[in-house]
């Protein structure tokens, strides 16, 4: 995974990130302009919240005052699957994209933590959950994480994933 960044899998950085299922409030590796990987916390804790926001609705962030300065701090999140819960009891549906071991996901970071965005599911999984995160096909990971690329030339790269999702009922 961690090659396809260019990153040392034995650099300190690395022993500093969660590996595997990720949680809220977890290190997780990011990747930033010029492929630079960071390590931050999931969730984003404003001053008028005790609880982390992890989560930013794409046809929202432009619009609330907590996203608007980091709009430009933009940041993939590497994950070869994610989970959602589907009803009261929270069945898991553990999702990923047939044939790839990999994706990135489009967040925003600050010093220390970070929120991945999320957007309408895919036709494919809406029986799941109504949202998913916003996956980046592979070709537009460069203009996502240009510092120099505007929030508002990029934000309709923040859509349902069109490829293949596969999914199963994990536990």
């Amino acid at each position: 995974m961690i090659e396809r960044w260019g990153i040392n899998p034995h650099s300190n950085l690395m022993g500093s990130a969660n590996w595997g299922t990720i949680y809220p409030k977890y290190n997780t590796l990011l990747i930033i302009s010029d492929n630079e990987p960071i390590v931050r916390s999931w969730g984003l804790t404003p001053e008028w919240s005790k609880r982390p926001i992890i989560n930013a609705k794409s046809e929202e962030a432009h619009k609330k005052k907590t996203f608007l300065p980091l709009l430009n701090s933009r940041c993939i999140i590497p994950a070869n699957s994610y989970y959602e819960w589907q009803g009261e009891k929270g069945s898991k549906y553990k999702t990923n994209i047939f044939g790839k071991s990999m994706f990135s996901i489009a967040g925003l970071y600050t010093e220390n933590q970070y929120i991945m965005f999320t957007c309408s599911a895919a036709e494919s999984i809406k029986h799941i959950h109504h949202r998913m995160p916003a996956i980046l096909q592979d070709d537009e990971i460069r203009d996502w994480l240009n510092p120099n690329t505007n929030y508002v030339d990029v934000k309709s790269l923040l859509c349902p994933f069109s490829g293949p999702l596969e999914w199963e009922h994990a536990r």
